[in-house]
């Protein structure tokens, strides 16, 4: 578990792809982020996906992508992501989408009362 910096914490990167992989295959309205940290970089190396994210979501990826972006907004916008050594990166559309529109994102799900 990684912490946010408010007492709440979030998933690593390994368990999120565990627990979370299942929702994004089977679930078109699903949505996944995700982020990990290195030893040269403890803020964290900031990798996200944004599945065509809809109020149909469930409750805990709903829940799990608003405090993603709500804590990590100033990474987002300070740093693009950086992939270790022989990683390929994830399709670049959707980190532009993310990067890009980290507030849009925050803003549409505060909106839909979630």
């Amino acid at each position: 578990m990684a912490e946010t910096g408010i007492g709440e914490q979030l998933p690593t990167h390994r368990s999120f792809d565990e627990q979370f992989h299942p929702i994004v295959h089977n679930r078109p309205e699903g949505s996944f982020a995700s982020y990990r940290t290195t030893p040269e970089n403890p803020l964290g190396n900031t990798v996200v996906y944004a599945f065509g994210w809809t109020a149909k979501a469930n409750e805990h990826t709903k829940h799990f992508f608003k405090a993603f972006f709500d804590r990590r907004r100033d990474v987002l916008s300070a740093q693009p992501p950086t992939y270790p050594p022989g990683e390929t990166p994830p399709d670049s559309i959707y980190n532009a989408f993310a990067l890009r529109n980290a507030d849009a994102t925050v803003q549409a799900i505060e909106e839909a009362g979630l």
